[in-house]
């Protein structure tokens, strides 16, 4: 699958779409931080993302507890803009892997197709985000009664480590050596 829907979006206006994407992820971040400000508690110190990593429904039972009903409906707003945010910044991040992964096909292509095939990870970190946000709002609307807590932790920890790993590539684009044999051998030292 050389020629696939993501090196076609890839080439075809690029650097639009990369801008487009940075400041759309950038701006929906920020309204983000100020939903969840209001959310940060001693049970929860980091908002949301401390119910999404809670790690047992028991701690999770207690965040939402803690939260009075105006900031769990602050939480619910909160994970309905994150599809949005899902939407960009999986976006974002493919491009930015993808656009590694073509530095990389001129000095190494299996390194470079290898990434383009990871790029996908992107695109599942938001699949995840997905499930994660569905099973997040009916934990909110049941009051912690729903026994789907454990899978919503989960999809978050894989969202997170996918989420890692795209990061990881797209920075590896930024070493990646511009021409085939640009990185040379140092010679040996003379006795």
């Amino acid at each position: 699958m050389s020629t696939d829907l993501g090196s076609s979006l890839y080439t075809a206006n690029h650097h639009r779409w990369q801008r487009w994407l940075t400041v759309s992820t950038i701006a929906i971040f920020a309204a983000m931080m100020v939903v969840d400000h209001p959310l940060k508690t001693d049970h929860a110190p980091l908002g949301i993302i401390s119910l999404q990593l809670a790690g047992s429904p028991q701690m999770a039972k207690r965040i939402v507890f803690d939260w009075h009903p105006k900031e769990r409906l602050a939480a619910a707003f909160g994970l309905g803009l994150d599809y949005l945010l899902l939407a960009s910044y999986s976006a974002w991040m493919f491009f930015g892997c993808r656009w590694a992964a073509v530095r990389w096909m001129r000095s190494n292509p299996s390194r470079g197709g290898l990434f383009a095939w990871l790029s996908w990870g992107a695109i599942g970190a938001g699949l995840l985000d997905c499930v994660e946000n569905v099973i997040l709002l009916i934990f909110l609307q049941t009051d912690g009664k729903s026994v789907l807590y454990p899978l919503g932790f989960w999809c978050a920890v894989g969202k997170f480590l996918l989420i890692l790993m795209v990061v990881g590539i797209w920075i590896s684009g930024m070493i990646a050596p511009r021409e085939p044999g640009a990185a040379r051998p140092v010679p040996p030292k003379k006795p």
